[in-house]
């Protein structure tokens, strides 16, 4: 017999006071950040065949959601993984062992398509398009996800909507040889992975990132000036921490190296640049601040 691979159902919504259940349409995933097993929540997803037989009982995560206002009644996010059979039809949510909530399985899944390809610019803002809809008129919900290394490794782009586009910025994308998209369709159960056409991205700059000072700040006379950034990979989703050098508008050379440190400038506005990384991916940062009592040009700021 053979072994098919193990999906689970991603589970999101908020259980009332009253024990009122509340799903967003969730979808099927082989790669689960977590998923609990055991446990004794008060919340549990029941999992059984066509037949009625039980498949399996889960628990789901309970939290209590911050509400202002003495009269709003508490609510409770609910959160999981639910390990999925393929001969599942019905899953019911009970708490303490009373149903609270039911959705069953269609028995036919989302139908998507991709009516977006790949063109000779892929730069700058541009608008990926699809198709979708479900043969039992169900309602389908839709999101992105985004790979630069031929589908080893995904990035999810969207949040779940009913729309049939989505506004993307190719020059914030990590680059790749073998770069593609999955458009993702859903049911609540039932999922469609539909791939795009592969195409090519130039590998990005190292990201340089400015935590301290802040852009437009101000220091009186003598005061060090704090300095604190780092930069960030996108294709290799890793900080950057030790190719850093700081620069001023009144040096040539660097003035400080690395993650942290501290300076005297004398008073004036200064442009401070954060270099992150190194040639030819390498990437920059400002910020403009003043020292002394001198009055301040228009904060500006400015990354590459």
């Amino acid at each position: 017999m053979a072994e098919h691979t193990p999906q689970y159902l991603r589970v999101i919504g908020r259980l009332q006071a009253d024990r009122q259940l509340t799903l967003r349409l969730g979808y099927l995933t082989e790669t689960p950040p977590w998923s609990d097993s055991d446990g004794d929540s008060p919340l549990r997803a029941e999992v059984f065949d066509d037949q009625g037989g039980a498949l399996g009982s889960y628990p789901l995560r309970l939290a209590e959601l911050c509400m202002e206002g003495a009269r709003v009644k508490p609510r409770q996010s609910v959160r999981g993984f639910v390990p999925f059979h393929p001969r599942a039809r019905r899953i019911v949510f009970s708490y303490r062992g009373q149903p609270v909530h039911e959705i069953a399985r269609s028995d036919a899944p989302p139908r998507a398509r991709w009516s977006w390809e790949p063109g000779r610019q892929l730069t700058g803002m541009q608008t990926l398009t699809w198709t979708g809809d479900h043969p039992n008129g169900l309602p389908v919900e839709f999101f992105v996800r985004y790979s630069w290394d031929d589908g080893r490794s995904w990035s999810r782009l969207s949040v779940a909507t009913q729309e049939f586009s989505l506004a993307v910025d190719f020059d914030q994308l990590p680059g790749g040889e073998r770069c593609v998209f999955a458009l993702v369709a859903t049911d609540g159960i039932n999922t469609t992975i539909v791939e795009s056409a592969r195409f090519t991205l130039p590998r990005k700059g190292c990201v340089a990132l400015i935590l301290q000072p802040l852009d437009g700040a101000h220091f009186a006379s003598g005061e060090p000036v704090p300095f604190q950034g780092q930069g960030f990979w996108r294709e290799e989703s890793r900080p950057e921490w030790e190719q850093l050098t700081w620069h001023t508008s009144s040096d040539t050379q660097p003035v400080l190296r690395g993650r942290l440190g501290q300076l005297q400038l004398p008073p004036g506005q200064h442009v401070i640049t954060l270099l992150a990384g190194s040639e030819p991916h390498q990437g920059r940062a400002q910020v403009t601040i003043t020292v002394g009592s001198e009055s301040a040009a228009a904060p500006s700021y400015s990354r590459d």
